[in-house]
């Protein structure tokens, strides 16, 4: 297992002990689950909103531990450190800071990458090269809440994506979309599946098969047929004829 792949492994399960630790009524203390803290650089030029985000997540849970930036160069010259997750404020008004999101990921490639915009009108298209650059998630603050922030961490967390309502994936680039690529962007996007879910069952989509997935993605087949099991699970959940 290389250095990259372990790093992503032990965010997860970090973040997933986090969860559990917030679902359980009876937790007392974070030492109940051997919760870690979740490291957080955030960037933000504005002073203001950088305090105000910084203390408010601070209080949402006092596992993220938050060191903040006013430039993507003076987070780009910590790269030393090491960040579960990367959030990346924008304060433009037509996001166009691809160059600085190309950088963070070239320079933390084991860190979550998190938009959050200020656009006043999110393009698919602008979500389309953000997802392409490896952001994990991108957040309109015009159309959010801290609510949907907070649920937004905790999915990127363990290996989600997130996106604004109403995007309803990648457009195509030449010609148009299968009936199955659709079915399956549709498919993901409607039962919350977490990225490496919904890799898994693209390949299974179109044919292949359980060990044919976990040889490909260097995983073992017991943890694919875990995942496809999650995936049933959150079918069923929100199959409508479900016990019917």
């Amino acid at each position: 297992m290389n250095e990259q792949v372990a790093r992503s492994l032990a965010i997860e399960e970090k973040a997933k002990k986090n969860l559990r630790r917030e679902q359980h009524p009876m937790a007392e203390s974070m030492d109940e689950y051997g919760v870690h803290n979740i490291a957080i650089a955030w960037i933000d030029d504005s002073k203001l909103s950088q305090e105000i985000y910084s203390i408010t997540v601070k209080e949402m849970d006092s596992a993220y531990e938050i060191e903040a930036f006013d430039s993507v160069e003076t987070c780009v010259a910590h790269q030393d450190r090491t960040f579960d997750i990367v959030v990346f404020y924008s304060h433009e008004v037509v996001f166009k800071s691809f160059q600085d999101i190309m950088s963070l990921r070239k320079s933390l490639p084991t860190s979550y990458l998190v938009i959050v915009s200020d656009e006043l009108d999110v393009d698919s298209k602008t979500i389309d090269a953000a997802l392409t650059c490896g952001v994990s998630a991108y957040i309109s603050s015009c159309s959010s809440d801290m609510k949907i922030f907070s649920k937004t961490l905790a999915l990127v967390g363990v290996g989600g994506v997130a996106v604004p309502r109403g995007y309803s994936g990648p457009e195509a680039v030449s010609g148009d979309l299968t009936k199955n690529e659709k079915n399956l962007s549709v498919f993901t996007r409607d039962y919350l599946l977490t990225k490496r879910e919904a890799e898994i069952l693209g390949y299974l989509w179109v044919g292949e098969t359980e060990r044919y997935v976990a040889e490909k993605l260097r995983i073992n087949i017991m943890t694919v047929k875990m995942h496809i099991r999650n995936v049933m699970r959150k079918a069923g959940d929100k199959n409508p004829d479900k016990g019917n």
